[in-house]
């Protein structure tokens, strides 16, 4: 548990090579938020992210007045996991609000199609 937040380390053996938990707690505490872990072998995880309320000001009135459909028609994410079900699972959650997914397999392949613009 105390290394949780460290980049680069798991419990999958050679199979972990993930950022994922230690850029997310680095994203939230940007915002100011935090995160928590509770953890039981066998039993499971659970992560819970807590984020500041935030009330806006008028300089992002108009993002504020566009539809959440029409912003995320703009946008394109790129999705980089090691796990096949994982990069699947978050595709089939976005793709309903409009972004385009692109996913790469790895770090490697993620930066390659970041540099080419294909993602």
């Amino acid at each position: 548990m105390e290394r949780c937040f460290e980049p680069f380390f798991s419990t999958k053996g050679t199979y972990g090579t993930g950022l994922g938990l230690s850029v997310a707690y680095g994203i939230v505490r940007q915002h100011g938020g935090t995160v928590a872990v509770e953890s039981q072998a066998g039993k499971g995880t659970t992560v819970t992210i807590r984020l500041p309320s935030h009330s806006g000001d008028e300089s992002k009135k108009k993002q504020k007045d566009a539809s959440p459909m029409e912003l995320s028609r703009k946008v394109t994410v790129l999705v980089i996991d090691d796990e096949e079900w994982t990069r699947s699972f978050v595709t089939r959650v976005l793709e309903p609000y409009g972004p385009t997914v692109v996913t790469a397999e790895n770090g490697r392949e993620g930066i390659q199609k970041f540099g080419e613009g294909t993602y």
